[in-house]
């Protein structure tokens, strides 16, 4: 029976580190294995920039995967480079891409706030920029382009300015702060030269394009917020053509824009959708010398290809959805029959495995019984009964083990057995089913059959409030735990609901909490939490003492990213929904004296 249930929306949740922890005897854990297949070389997530090169091969940056992947104009991958790290050629969520006239691929190495250039091959050649905001510094570089001379532009959206440098990294001169008036920016996204080295910016929350000189001067603006032709909704991406036409990707109006080069409107095309020819959240857009235009189709995680008539073209990239394969995963559960089930959130299904290896699945994206929109949390009863909370269709869903659908209950509302994104589940010692209602700040409790009994809770910081709860948990004598998301604590109530304690010692709490995203309890009472912003694991007695602590950010095995819902199994194995990572990471306990790493330590980045 399962005690947690996690946060999904994938919300990066922060989180400070905690104070040094001496070393006792406590049970501490070593990486054991990995559930789920990683996404294959061309696969892409989260792509958000695209950029042709020489024999028209198209380079992507590939976000989420901290990689860069090169393909052929068909979409044919032909190889790729990078992992996540801060060493030379590694990435943290590179977001720009150009290459120069020598066939050099300058990256935005966006989270580690600098600029890595490589030969075609991948081959490092050389880096600049740290974080900060002086000249030649980044707080939050997003976009590159190179105009004549070898004119190096980088927009950073963090302080909304324009820097340029020579091919070699040395700063000459920027422009541009936060603002509204004219050459002044609101979350500058992206940027493109022209042949005559004019830089048009796509100024995104002021919905509108800049030109300027290549030295900052103002030439002209064009654009304002709406859905109609010519009008705006957060421009995101630009690219210029031979002619002189701009083209620009819009992240609201899930859309391609096209003007001429005095801003009047030419056409556009696309609406928002999964379907050829449709976007989610567009994120990146380039040109091919041969007059192909190629779109980043960030949330669709995917390269469309259109003809200069805007007609599609091909597409490639969409991660698998083999079985096996997991996308954002944000919820496991291990059973008492050994079988691990896991929300396959992104998916749209849920899979099952044992001993690291696929058994089944069901669900697919729907709203009729037995398909699921961002399954978000899912628990096993004691006659193996599975409960899922269909986040997205405000409903949770009961399952045989084996993923034959019994019932359903729940609709959108804040009436009693009604939700607001339900985002964690637990079934207790007495079989009663706690949700919590999310976007009602309350938990609700129902029956096995899913009989409305009892609720509390309501949005503020007082006792027995919350704000943005994330996930609860049932310990073994039916006390609920709540994570009181935004309000960074955890609150305990007896099984009818009355309040009996915020857990843990301030000190801790403050230090460890941020706020916080997995729950779960184990056998011998501990509690168990996960940390999204800073790749981690806390244990914690079932006084409330800090006792344990590990993870850290990154891709390899035992390495975290974003880590959302935990399970501790019946074996004391605990399960951990490594949703950047896209797979279940198991940690086994060692029962032996351990030389703890301390909470600072494993925290640090």
């Amino acid at each position: 029976m399962k005690t947690s249930r996690a946060l999904i929306g994938l919300v990066l949740l922060c989180l400070l580190c905690a104070p040094a922890v001496a070393a006792q005897d406590v049970e501490g854990y070593v990486w054991l294995r990995s559930i789920g297949v990683p996404h294959s070389p061309g696969q892409l997530k989260w792509p958000s920039a695209v950029a042709v090169g020489t024999e028209l091969q198209v380079f992507v940056a590939d976000s989420a995967n901290h990689r860069i992947q090169v393909f052929a104009l068909d979409g044919t991958f032909l190889r790729q480079w990078g992992s996540y790290g801060s060493a030379e050629g590694l990435f943290d969520s590179p977001a720009g891409l150009a290459i120069d006239a020598n066939g050099n691929v300058y990256v935005v190495d966006t989270g580690n706030r600098r600029i890595q250039v490589f030969d075609q091959a991948g081959r490092f050649l050389r880096t600049w920029g740290s974080y900060g905001t002086g000249d030649g510094q980044f707080a939050l570089p997003m976009a590159i382009a190179i105009g004549p001379g070898q004119r190096v532009y980088v927009a950073d959206r963090e302080v909304n300015r324009i820097q340029v440098f020579d091919g070699h990294g040395q700063f000459l001169t920027a422009w541009g702060k936060k603002g509204s008036a004219d050459g002044q920016f609101l979350s500058l996204s992206s940027i493109a030269v022209s042949p005559d080295g004019r830089v048009y910016a796509a100024d995104t929350w002021n919905h509108r394009i800049q030109v300027f000189t290549p030295q900052g001067n103002l030439l002209k603006k064009w654009g304002r917020y709406g859905t109609g032709s010519g009008q705006l909704g957060a421009p995101i991406s630009i690219a210029i053509d031979r002619r002189g036409d701009i083209y620009v990707a819009e992240n609201w109006n899930h859309r391609i824009q096209i003007f001429d080069s005095k801003g009047g409107f030419v056409r556009k095309f696309g609406t928002y959708g999964t379907e050829d020819r449709q976007f989610r959240a567009p994120a990146g857009i380039a040109l091919s010398p041969d007059g192909h235009i190629l779109v980043a189709d960030y949330s669709n995680d995917r390269i469309q290809v259109f003809d200069a008539e805007c007609s599609f073209v091909a597409k490639w990239g969409t991660p698998s959805r083999d079985s096996g394969q997991l996308l954002w995963p944000g919820d496991v559960t291990a059973g008492a029959d050994g079988q691990i089930y896991v929300a396959d959130t992104s998916n749209h299904r849920i899979q099952v495995f044992r001993e690291g290896g696929f058994r089944r699945q069901w669900g697919s994206f729907g709203t009729a019984a037995g398909q699921f929109n961002l399954p978000a949390s899912l628990d096993i009863a004691e006659n193996g009964q599975l409960y899922v909370a269909d986040t997205n269709n405000n409903r949770i869903q009961v399952f045989s083990k084996d993923g034959d659908f019994l019932r359903q209950w729940g609709s959108y509302g804040d009436k009693a057995a009604e939700f607001v994104a339900p985002s964690a589940i637990a079934v207790g010692p007495s079989g009663n089913i706690h949700v919590l209602d999310r976007g009602n700040h309350r938990v609700q409790v129902f029956d096995a059959a899913g009989n409305f009994l009892r609720q509390w809770g309501s949005q503020g910081a007082g006792t027995g409030q919350f704000s943005w709860p994330s996930d609860l948990a049932v310990d073994a004598q039916g006390q609920v735990y709540v994570a009181d998301c935004s309000n960074h604590r955890i609150q305990v109530f007896d099984a009818e609901g009355r309040f009996l304690t915020v857990f843990g010692s301030e000190a801790d709490m403050k230090v460890a909490l941020g706020p916080p995203a997995g729950l779960a309890i184990s056998a011998d009472a501990r509690v168990y939490l996960t940390n999204t912003e800073k790749h981690l694991v806390y244990v914690f007695d079932r006084s409330g003492s800090l006792i344990l602590t590990w993870g850290k950010q990154g891709s390899v095995d035992g390495d975290l990213g974003h880590p959302l819902g935990i399970d501790v199994g019946p074996d004391g194995r605990v399960y951990v929904a490594d949703s950047e990572n896209h797979r279940i990471q198991v940690y086994a306990p060692l029962s032996q004296r351990l030389p703890l790493h301390t909470p600072s330590a494993a925290g640090a980045e």
